[in-house]
């Protein structure tokens, strides 16, 4: 059979210079479920962006079903593709999610009658048939990846293209999806970072590094090859040998071992607790907040840290977590009782909150606006009003700790999601 997709001498150069890819030639057979995997940067992204059609060739062509994409024949494939952006918000943009999951089979042109039973179907199976008539934006993040699939599941497509589909999902939902694309028929092409969640999910893996393929084995191959999965920034082989003492191995996922496991190290000595007559460095008492159109995000929740504690906030997805670390940075403004250093957070505090308390937003495009990564670093420094060569020591020692050397002229939103 011929390829279902053909990319040959394919180059992509974004707008202010940067080449993402660097003439990839790759054949894709229907049927074929393939891991896309690599560093941070490497192209995963711009690849897929080109395989239905968002991206155009600077040189080289994409051909599906042996006929370049381009014109009548682009539009009929993108009617036959489904492609899950890392990022849900970016194709949930509709009033409510029946509208989301309405717009494909209305593309595509079938009756009421079919996108009623199309939406009802896709909605009830991603568990969101309840919410029907909800706003995508006072969703959770693991709400709004399960919206963004049942857009893909209502058109039936016959190709899935996912990029990070299970990125900051907790592990029930993880599994949910899982199953539901063991089920699917058709083509998938994956990006994922998780290699335990692409072994059992995918038979090929293709590697990408600096734009360019620089492997392409089974997936039984690469997870074989520690080396080279260090090389790529994969390195979870911690993550498939559960059991490396004393000679024993679990050789990855379902395996039953003969041999009863070794014993568990012993555990490191426990950190000294924290004084308890230290003072709360952050206070919340029975606070709650609230969205506009109701739903609750937190409900009277009590919570002390005092300074030089390391907090984990964990949960399902929809737990609260996003909305209580929001109001702890003032982003999010509730009811109750909430103290810094002592003072309550209202007015002025409030105001002159973010001096003391940073956040890093779930989706970085939520806080950078700058033409620039160096303009973007130092912004913050010049709203705190430090001299210029303060602010030039402070931005280059930033961004060199985030390994972003050299990228002080780059656009934000030319960057991978990762970077």
């Amino acid at each position: 059979m011929p390829p279902l997709f053909q990319i040959q001498s394919l180059f992509h150069r974004y707008a202010d210079g940067h080449t993402a890819i660097k003439g990839i030639d790759l054949d894709i057979h229907e049927g074929e479920r393939v891991a896309l995997v690599g560093r941070n940067g490497a192209g995963k992204t711009t690849l897929v962006k080109h395989l239905n059609g968002l991206y155009r060739p600077h040189r080289g062509q994409v051909s599906y079903r042996g006929r370049s994409l381009e014109g009548g024949h682009l539009l009929r494939a993108r009617l036959q593709m489904g492609m899950l952006f890392q990022d849900p918000d970016d194709q949930l943009f509709c009033s409510n999610l029946d509208e989301d999951v309405s717009f494909g089979p209305l593309n595509q042109g079938l009756d009421t009658r079919q996108v009623e039973a199309r939406v009802r179907h896709a909605l009830d199976r991603m568990g969101l048939g309840e919410l029907r008539y909800k706003p995508a934006h006072h969703l959770s993040f693991g709400q709004k990846k399960r919206a963004a699939f049942a857009t893909l599941l209502a058109m039936e497509p016959r190709v899935l293209i996912l990029d990070e589909p299970t990125a900051y999902l907790d592990p029930g939902q993880e599994r949910f999806f899982t199953e539901l694309l063991e089920d699917f028929q058709g083509t998938l092409i994956c990006i994922s970072h998780d290699l335990l969640f692409l072994y059992g999910l995918c038979s090929r893996a293709v590697v990408l590094e600096k734009g360019e393929v620089h492997h392409d084995f089974s997936m039984g191959e690469l997870v074989s090859r520690g080396k080279r999965l260090r090389d790529h920034g994969l390195d979870f082989t911690f993550r498939l040998n559960c059991c490396t003492r004393n000679g024993h191995g679990c050789g990855g996922r379902g395996h039953e071992q003969e041999n009863p496991p070794p014993p568990e190290p012993p555990s490191p000595e426990p950190a000294p607790p924290l004084e308890a007559s230290s003072p709360s460095l952050l206070r919340l008492e029975d606070y709650s907040h609230r969205y506009a159109d109701g739903t609750v995000g937190i409900r009277g929740v009590s919570l002390h840290i005092r300074e030089g504690e390391s907090v984990a906030v964990v949960g399902e997805n929809g737990a609260g977590k996003s909305p209580l670390v929001a109001c702890l940075a003032g982003v999010l403004h509730g009811e109750g009782v909430y103290t810094f250093q002592g003072r309550p957070v209202t007015g002025r505090v409030r105001a002159g909150l973010w001096r003391h308390v940073g956040v890093v937003f779930q989706d970085p495009a939520d806080q950078l606006f700058s033409p620039s990564c160096e303009e973007e670093t130092a912004f913050g420094l010049k709203q705190l009003g430090l001299s210029r060569k303060e602010t030039r020591t402070r931005v280059q020692e930033a961004l060199a700790l985030v390994r972003l050397e050299g990228y002080e002229n780059r656009a934000p939103h030319h960057l991978s999601a990762g970077e």
